[in-house]
């Protein structure tokens, strides 16, 4: 069921790399965004599908490259100032945007980092992502998923949907939002990985195997 209200949507995708420069010209080749430069501030590039822009690549040339999603709320101070008590913190403080919006980085209690938006816009009805559109995001933990997920689920109002066991490899939880499957969290203890907590998009293609070669042709491998 689709839902006009912007709170718990992912709304934003940015990808901190230290060759910005390249990963645009991986993505445009990979799954087929074009790119485009933000009226406010022509050196910020941004990537877009079919329907718009989804996301963009901020040079940041210390650290590993790492996609950090977005998440609509309707107030960003209070939605910070909540993750706080509830055990996560603020590492990007509240701020406001060149077009009126506001945003903050926040990390979770287990060190995944997300960001919170808001804009005074009126947000358009969610519907089915299309190709090109990130359709699913998943939340590496290093607890139990239902620990991990008590977090969000306060702060974005997220609805526990389902729990599959996946044997050695530990449960895998889905949730949602007004009746809609928009993620994962699972524990990537329980296969053995150890490292800091994390979020990751996936987007929704047409053709997944030619997908695979365009990236393997632009230098990219299948994680293990």
């Amino acid at each position: 069921m689709a839902n006009p209200t912007v709170r718990g949507r992912f709304v934003w995708h940015e990808l901190y790399t230290p060759n910005a420069a390249g990963a645009r010209d991986f993505y445009t080749k990979t799954v087929g965004w074009t790119v485009e430069a933000w009226d406010r501030d022509p050196t910020y590039r941004m990537f877009a599908a079919k329907s718009g822009p989804l996301g963009a690549a901020v040079e940041e040339r210390s650290g590993t490259p790492q996609w950090l999603a977005y998440i609509g709320t309707t107030d960003v101070d209070a939605t910070a100032d909540a993750a706080a008590r509830l055990g996560g913190r603020v590492q990007t403080a509240p701020a406001n945007l060149p077009d009126g919006r506001r945003y903050a980085v926040l990390v979770d209690p287990q060190g995944a980092r997300f960001g919170v938006h808001a804009s005074a816009s009126v947000p358009q009805p969610e519907k089915s992502p299309s190709a090109g559109e990130f359709s699913w995001h998943e939340l590496a933990t290093n607890v139990a998923p239902g620990a991990a997920f008590g977090f969000y689920a306060a702060l974005f109002d997220w609805d526990l949907v389902d729990e599959f066991d996946m044997g050695p490899q530990g449960k895998y939880l889905i949730f949602g939002r007004h009746g809609r499957q928009i993620g994962g969290v699972f524990d990537q203890t329980a296969s053995g990985k150890v490292g800091t907590a994390y979020w990751l998009g996936y987007v929704s293609v047409t053709d997944l195997e030619g997908t695979v070669e365009r990236a393997k042709a632009a230098r990219s491998r299948l994680r293990e």
